[in-house]
């Protein structure tokens, strides 16, 4: 035999191992990915995911004549049932059955402009549905000496147009900066992505 044929015996033997081992490699390395992919699919499935959705709450709108108004956000039911108050009283921590987990303290000008954020309610007074701006909504209350079912007209309205148009985390800020509240940015954080939809299904207590 050649030293030529030697040379190229020895290379064929060296690139043979090598292609064998690499095979090998190739084969341990394929099946060693497969089977982490599926112990690894297998354990996501064994994970239920969910996106848990914020707790049942209860705001009291408190006005300086004493009177207010509870909004009990139920998320469980994806309800809001409004109550309006005559009398508040001292430090309660619930009315007719739902709870008041945060206070807001505040006046009709607040509500004034909550109405004009949202653009304006529209309500029936004189036989005919008009729409009105938060001003003219504080001038008609403060006119009254019965405004209980104005009050209750107004709620209505102005959940009626946030379920047109949201109520965005703006919107709680803007009310939380503007009253004297213990409700913190946190504590409504998620609740944009449900209140538009809550709103369709707003309920009048009393």
């Amino acid at each position: 035999m050649t030293k030529k044929h030697s040379v190229l015996k020895t290379a064929f033997i060296v690139f043979s191992c090598g292609l064998i081992i690499f095979l090998i490699a190739y084969i341990y390395l394929y099946f060693n990915l497969k089977n982490n992919e599926q112990t690894a699919e297998a354990k996501k499935n064994d994970v239920p995911y969910s996106v848990a959705s914020p707790q049942n709450t209860g705001l009291l709108f408190k006005f300086p004549d004493n009177s207010g108004c509870v909004v009990y956000l139920d998320f469980s039911s994806q309800m809001i049932y409004a109550t309006v108050i005559d009398d508040c009283e001292e430090k309660a921590t619930e009315y007719y059955g739902y709870s008041v987990d945060f206070n807001v303290n505040s006046d009709y000008y607040l509500i004034s402009a909550i109405i004009d954020r949202i653009g304006g309610i529209e309500l029936n007074i004189t036989g005919e549905e008009l729409r009105y701006t938060g001003i003219q909504i504080t001038d008609m209350i403060s006119s009254k000496t019965d405004i209980t079912e104005i009050r209750k007209d107004i709620i209505r309205s102005v959940f009626k147009e946030i379920s047109k148009n949201g109520f965005s985390k703006d919107d709680f800020v803007y009310i939380i900066e503007n009253s004297d509240t213990n409700l913190t940015v946190p504590d409504c954080f998620f609740w944009e992505n449900y209140i538009k939809d809550m709103s369709l299904r707003c309920v009048i207590t009393n």
